[in-house]
């Protein structure tokens, strides 16, 4: 990562992640249903948002679009097998379409409709893709859904994390957060919560 995402490395005692090797993993019937294929332009879960990032990787550039949508059996296996209180489960895409070949980003954002999310990765989107989470200066570090952090230079670096994939990883999704360094699709099961147990 640039150095400029590196402005605050204040060892902060804040759980912005925490990886679940107790859950059970996918089961490959439901795993392998994904269409790895598929370029959604349609939100099926939640909103659609694209960023106009400022000073992102020294530019000013589109930020890559997260799209959700819906996987049936993925939601009843979860609900049986997970977590029986979601607001939904399902499969979101961050499709990778730079053409310049640069590293692509969602932007820092709060999510929408739930306060955390628990990610199963079938696709990283490249070997180093990273979520993190930044505070916006001047600005408390929980802020409202919705809420874009879309001009780098105002935003401080917490932390991050490479999640593997099928690894599950809860996420606070009411920091502002991104995924950066994405050099290919990216492909996740999703549980949306507003509140969980771990």
């Amino acid at each position: 990562m640039d150095s400029v995402f590196y402005l605050n490395n204040i060892n902060m005692e804040y759980s912005f992640y925490k990886l679940l090797p107790q859950l059970p993993h996918v089961p490959n019937e439901i795993f392998h249903s994904v269409d790895l294929e598929r370029k959604p332009t349609d939100m099926e879960i939640g909103y659609y948002r694209t960023r106009k990032l400022k000073n992102w990787y020294g530019r000013e550039m589109d930020s890559l679009v997260n799209i959700r949508t819906k996987h049936n059996a993925f939601e009843k296996w979860v609900h049986e097998n997970i977590v029986k209180d979601t607001i939904d489960a399902g499969v979101n895409y961050v499709v990778y379409d730079r053409e310049d070949r640069l590293q692509g980003s969602t932007g820092a954002h709060t999510d929408g409709i739930r306060n955390f999310t628990v990610i199963y990765n079938i696709k990283t989107g490249g070997p180093n893709a990273t979520t993190c989470y930044w505070q916006e200066r001047d600005q408390d570090l929980l802020r409202p859904p919705k809420t874009q952090g879309e001009d780098l230079s105002k935003l401080m670096y917490w932390d991050g994390i490479f999640i593997p994939e099928r690894t599950w990883c809860l996420l606070d999704t009411r920091v502002l957060h991104s995924v950066e360094h994405l050099t290919s699709t990216r492909i996740s099961f999703q549980i949306s919560l507003n509140e969980h147990s771990w």
